[in-house]
């Protein structure tokens, strides 16, 4: 047992830092056919899946790291940075900027913005995503929108 519980302590050293640029995408629920039943999903939530899961492949590569192993707990931090609304004043676009203003409300539930994360780095970085023991999201506006991932 102490064995395993040191593995466990030596492997939560590394650390996958991933950036992918572009507007964050909300897991949208799953839609049915009219016909038949089938299952589908939108087009911007697949694209969206498989640019994090290009970008995890290339990081992975690129920082030498493995995927987690079936035992291994995951720490997960994302930050989503959505663009500023230019429909808003100058003050307060820039005090949206400094992180006085978050955002909330139309701009997607952040339980959406991490599932649809953590689907797409599912059998990539970690075999799956019940190896998740630690949840941290974050959500702020940037003139740079993207998802930041650690």
């Amino acid at each position: 047992m102490f064995d395993f519980v040191k593995r466990l302590m030596s492997c939560g050293k590394k650390t996958l830092k991933l950036v992918v640029d572009g507007k964050p995408i909300v897991q949208d629920r799953p839609r049915f056919t009219k016909k038949g039943g089938r299952v589908y999903q939108k087009k911007k939530c697949i694209d969206q899946k498989a640019e994090i899961r290009a970008t995890a492949e290339r990081e992975m590569a690129s920082q030498g790291f493995a995927r987690a192993e079936k035992q291994m707990p995951v720490i997960f931090s994302i930050c989503f940075y959505k663009e500023l609304p230019q429909s808003r004043p100058k003050w307060w676009r820039l005090a949206a900027k400094f992180g006085l203003i978050a955002p909330i409300g139309r701009n997607g539930d952040i339980d959406n913005l991490v599932k649809l994360a953590q689907d797409a780095l599912n059998g990539i970085v970690f075999d799956d995503d019940c190896q998740i023991c630690d949840v941290h999201a974050y959500s702020r506006y940037s003139e740079n929108p993207r998802t930041e991932i650690i």
